[in-house]
């Protein structure tokens, strides 16, 4: 992931991983409920990277990245994942 600030100020990045709860993923802007994060996924972030793991249970999931500056402004991303069996 790639993030700048115009001016040189520091960004605050969070990374979270979630299920998916959308049913149609390439459709976008319809409100979906909001699910927590899962516990322990995000095993290291540094800055514009994170080691994530990807849970056990195949499903859907999405990795969300949050970047923010000190002046409160955002940008979110997210990339779905489909994790099957081996």
């Amino acid at each position: 992931m790639n993030a700048s600030h115009p001016q040189g100020e520091p960004l605050h990045i969070d990374w979270e991983l979630r299920p998916d709860v959308s049913d149609h993923p390439n459709v976008g802007g319809a409100p979906e409920p909001s699910v927590r994060p899962i516990p322990g996924s995000i095993l290291r972030q540094e800055g514009p990277t994170a080691k994530v793991r990807i849970p056990a249970q195949p499903g859907k999931y999405r990795l969300f990245v949050a970047v923010r500056d000190p002046g409160g402004r955002a940008a979110v991303a997210n990339l779905p994942i489909l994790a099957e069996q081996p």
